[in-house]
């Protein structure tokens, strides 16, 4: 995972996507951002049918948001079509982003 995420420009922000907030998708998280440094890693947590995402840390607007770690949640199908996704681990992608889109989009699968 290491050398992946290094290869990722360290001006290219990413986020972190995931479907709660449970202390072991904190942690990985936090591990991801960690081993993502210097690069800015947002968390964006989808909730649950009838609940509302949770953009938790967004990367400052001068750092453009170029990739998106997926943890535990489908790739949306607009997605995975533009790009292919890189393992980083049995349940993280990393995948490009070639446009940002509105968070909601992130969350849908």
């Amino acid at each position: 995972m290491l050398s992946t995420l290094s290869s990722v420009p360290k001006d290219d922000a990413i986020i972190f996507v995931a479907s709660d907030s449970t202390p072991e998708t904190e942690l990985v998280y936090r591990t991801v951002a960690y081993l993502g440094w210097p690069r800015q890693i947002g968390a964006l947590h989808c909730g649950a049918k009838n609940e509302p995402h949770a953009l938790l840390f967004k990367p400052r607007e001068d750092k453009p948001i170029r990739w998106l770690i997926f943890y535990r949640r489908q790739i949306p199908a607009g997605l995975s079509q533009l790009s292919r996704s890189i393992e980083l681990g049995v349940h993280l992608k990393l995948i490009s982003a070639q446009t940002t889109k509105e968070w909601n989009f992130y969350c849908s699968q």
